[in-house]
């Protein structure tokens, strides 16, 4: 019985690479590619109205961005912090100050 006891408690070293990662089968090809779709549609559409708003001589622009969207194998909650951040992130590498003003 203890030589069964201490077979169980021995931890096999696996090779690091024998297993695939669950995140790599979650990120797949679909879900990125519509993930980059949202995001650059949301992104022209800012920059659209940031092209409006300067030839109408405002300096900035209030717009809503959606909060439910489909991405596949991803929950509302991780697709909207995914798909707000990335926006978030774009627009500071651009040299924009970013409020956030959450609505009901």
């Amino acid at each position: 019985m203890n030589s069964v006891h201490n077979i169980i408690s021995d931890k096999v070293d696996i090779a690091h690479d024998a297993l695939i990662h669950a995140n790599n089968l979650r990120n797949n090809n679909l879900q990125k590619r519509q993930l980059k779709e949202v995001i650059t549609d949301i992104i022209r559409r800012i920059s659209q109205e940031l092209i409006v708003a300067h030839r109408e001589g405002r300096h900035h622009v209030i717009t809503s961005i959606p909060i439910t969207f489909n991405i596949p194998n991803m929950s509302n909650k991780d697709s909207q912090r995914y798909i707000w951040s990335s926006i978030i992130e774009e627009l500071k590498s651009k040299s924009y100050r970013v409020w956030i003003s959450p609505t009901k």
